[in-house]
């Protein structure tokens, strides 16, 4: 159900995302091909998964971004670098369907960010206006007053807005940058700054082509749940430990200012911002498309629920940690990453020992 995420990003950025995604299947299929050939007709897992793996490629990329004189596309060699890093390194080196540690869609994205950085995260993101879904050529706008995507309309001449990430606000917050003339900055950056919290769910926000749209992603999510792909502890323990960590882990609330502990508690004048901070972390960027798409990978987690839950939490934990303090962004998916070094070990520690000995089983 990845593809509903994928229908969503089209129709919020346009069919320059559908040529994306569209290139990221194709080389992840082709790939799949040569790397049969190369080794002798042994095909590393099925042509299926490889369509898979190109598409949750495609979800993470942005379509393109705003430079003054208008909007600059994606390079088609993004997609097409990190769906062929995905098959050929990611599932075929590291042994194949079953066999690989990492999940392979990240792998070749993280080597796409090393190699493409800047275009991989723009400071303006494009999202078409609500009235022009689906637009073929994207004529972004940065707006000098916007009220949120379902309460504003560009100007003659534009279908889209350039806007940053919440997520991007979100750090920006946390690291005291946001100044509101004696004003608390939380609550000016909710109440003046970041649209509707909404608009999050719809995916009228800056973001990744699959990474947006959060009711395309519960929705998707939810039926792998009903189908019995995927249980539901797993993204329900990823978002529980990012909502923890968020609510918990302590930021430079203004300039200068010192380091507050419970932001997820803050109310001011009856507004919950601490509330509206917590909701934002968890739909306003990659969390969602990682808790149902890219945690959720049966090969590169772990087997019991008890590791699945532990699994889970700490993706949701790294995630907040790597987005308020880290380096780099994507944060979602480094976490990712990360905890799918740790499930060989997770695995270990959480097999049900047999009764009357000492011995888990394998």
């Amino acid at each position: 159900m990845a593809s509903l995420a994928g229908l969503a990003g089209v129709a919020l950025f346009g069919l320059t995302a559908a040529l994306w995604l569209a290139i990221g299947m194709s080389t992840a299929l082709l790939a799949e091909w040569l790397y049969a050939q190369m080794s002798g007709g042994r095909v590393t897992a099925s042509f299926d998964h490889a369509v898979l793996v190109g598409l949750l490629v495609g979800l993470t990329l942005p379509v393109g971004r705003y430079e003054v004189g208008g909007f600059e596309p994606l390079g088609w060699a993004v997609p097409a670098v990190a769906s062929l890093v995905a098959i050929l390194v990611g599932k075929g080196v590291m042994g194949g369907m079953g066999n690989y540690l990492w999940h392979p869609a990240l792998v070749g994205r993280a080597v796409a960010e090393l190699l493409y950085g800047e275009q991989m995260h723009p400071s303006r993101w494009l999202v078409l206006a609500r009235t022009c879904l689906f637009a073929k050529v994207p004529r972004p706008i940065e707006p000098v007053e916007y009220l949120g995507w379902r309460l504003s309309t560009p100007p003659d001449g534009a279908n889209a807005w350039a806007l940053p990430r919440p997520v991007d606000w979100l750090r920006r917050l946390a690291d005291g940058e946001i100044s509101a003339n004696h004003e608390d900055p939380m609550t000016f950056l909710f109440r003046d700054v970041l649209p509707p919290w909404e608009d999050t769910l719809l995916g009228g926000v800056g973001g990744g082509i699959g990474e947006t749209c959060a009711i395309a992603l519960i929705v998707g999510g939810l039926y792998l749940i009903y189908r019995g792909y995927v249980r539901w502890q797993q993204p329900l323990s990823v978002l529980a430990g990012a909502a923890a960590a968020a609510a918990i882990l302590p930021i430079r609330v203004g300039p200068g200012g010192d380091l507050v502990w419970l932001p997820g508690t803050h109310v001011d004048h009856a507004l919950p911002v601490g509330v509206l901070y917590v909701l934002f972390h968890l739909t306003g960027g990659e969390l969602m498309l990682c808790a149902f798409f890219f945690a959720t990978d049966m090969v590169a987690s772990p087997r019991t629920v008890r590791g699945q839950v532990v699994f889970g939490f700490g993706i949701g934990l790294l995630t907040i940690v790597l987005r308020l303090y880290g380096a780099m962004p994507g944060a979602g998916y480094w976490a990712v990453l990360l905890m799918n070094t740790l499930v060989p070990s997770i695995d270990r520690r959480t097999q049900r020992r047999v009764m009357g000995t000492g011995i888990r089983p394998i």
